[in-house]
């Protein structure tokens, strides 16, 4: 702003308070601008000296602007290059996981064709791809690559003059929440299975019960996926087998792939044992086997017995799986859950660390109880979210043997 009597702008009140403020800085006019007082003895003057400041400040700002457009340019293409980067890893790491996916695929088509025509007959049902489904049907493993690992699932073993009471929070990431399958299915050749397990996957993953009183609930560890087989395929397997033997030995079949917890029981023979499983890349013995007697037992997220060659990753990253083992430690024996009822309402009542919910947990969440008393041919589900039309189911596998 360019004139001859600063001291009267904006106008004759308050003249020179203003145009003092002006100058200080402490009034604007405009929201940006620059306020230069130019002092001259004649109009002419003023006029050439205008000019001239005029044309150094057009320079400058002509000089600003193209800076400006050149930063611009800049970041453009900074950010598409960003962009192009970003698209290429994701595109890369796509690539790794379907190419994960097409080996699992391959070696379950070589090992075991009926799991293959399983997930064959669901591609086919979506309308969906082989790969599609192959990319969900081995998403564990290859989650076990490409991604952190969230928290998962929590078992309780109480002995009772019934048989044990098997009682199993399957916990894994919120968008299952509400979407869990529930299958009551007789597959040619073997037995009737009762099983809760994800959509698009193979069945009985989250717990199940055979009619032959083979039952079977996992918990998953923090060590990464190895090449070996899918833990997947080996616990459908080993979920349709006659007697505890053999479904351990379907489960333990070396390679796996991912190490693993899985409490297995027949209840025809009143058996129950925590079965730990691994590889060599990872542990120091592919097994530990340990039979679950007259002391309650737990098991959550982080091995307990193996000997792992590197140390556990839930235990070095302090993950919750600690806390879920401290709190199932802690219940005093006097309140231990020793009939199915109390162990589903134990285990289905949120507490924030055995149970959790999407809003306590954004990675992984409790999904549904299992119980399950393998002596009785008995097993229990409960759904964990409290909008689902119907929550409880109960179902006798096999005739009692009380």
């Amino acid at each position: 702003m360019v004139t001859l009597f600063p001291e009267l702008f904006p106008g004759p009140l308050a003249a020179s308070l203003a145009g003092d403020a002006l100058q200080r800085g402490e009034e604007r006019v405009f929201s940006v601008s620059l306020y230069l007082l130019v002092r001259a003895t004649s109009l002419s003057a003023l006029d050439d000296v205008t000019r001239r400041v005029e044309a150094t400040l057009d320079g400058l700002l002509a000089a600003r602007q193209e800076a400006e457009m050149a930063l611009g340019q800049a970041r453009y293409w900074r950010e598409r290059a960003l962009r192009a980067e970003r698209r290429q890893r994701a595109l890369e790491a796509a690539q790794g996981e379907l190419l994960d996916a097409l080996d699992y695929a391959d070696r379950t088509d070589a090992e075991w064709p009926s799991a293959s025509a399983f997930l064959g007959g669901l591609a086919e049902g979506a309308c969906a791809s082989h790969e599609a489904i192959a990319l969900i049907a081995y998403s564990e493993e290859i989650a076990s690559e490409f991604i952190p690992v969230p928290s998962k699932c929590s078992t309780l073993v109480v002995p009772t003059t019934r048989g044990a009471v098997i009682g199993h929070n399957e916990d894994y990431e919120p968008h299952y929440f509400g979407k869990m399958v529930l299958l009551d299915a007789a597959f040619d050749g073997y037995p009737r299975t009762v099983g809760l397990t994800y959509p698009g996957q193979l069945p009985n993953l989250a717990g199940s019960l055979n009619a032959k009183g083979v039952a079977i609930a996992n918990n998953s560890l923090w060590p990464d996926a190895q090449p070996g087989r899918s833990k997947q395929v080996q616990h459908f397997r080993a979920s349709l087998a006659d007697d505890l033997g053999e479904a351990v030995e379907h489960l333990a079949k070396p390679p796996v792939a991912l190490t693993t917890h899985y409490t297995v029981a027949h209840g025809p023979e009143g058996q129950v044992v925590s079965l730990e499983v691994s590889n060599p890349a990872t542990s120091e013995e592919n097994v530990s086997f340990m039979t679950i007697g007259h002391e309650p037992f737990c098991h959550t997220n982080h091995v307990l017995s193996l000997r792992l060659k590197a140390p556990d990753p839930a235990v070095v990253g302090a993950n919750h799986s600690l806390d879920r083992l401290a709190a199932l430690k802690a219940l005093p024996r006097g309140k231990l859950p020793r009939t199915p009822e109390a162990m589903l309402d134990l285990l289905s009542t949120n507490d924030g660390v055995v149970h959790r919910t999407p809003a306590q947990n954004p990675t992984s969440v409790t999904l549904a109880t299992v119980v399950i008393r393998p002596q009785t041919g008995e097993i229990w589900i409960r759904d964990a979210d409290p909008s689902a039309e119907r929550r409880d189911w109960h179902f006798v596998v096999r005739p009692s043997l009380n």
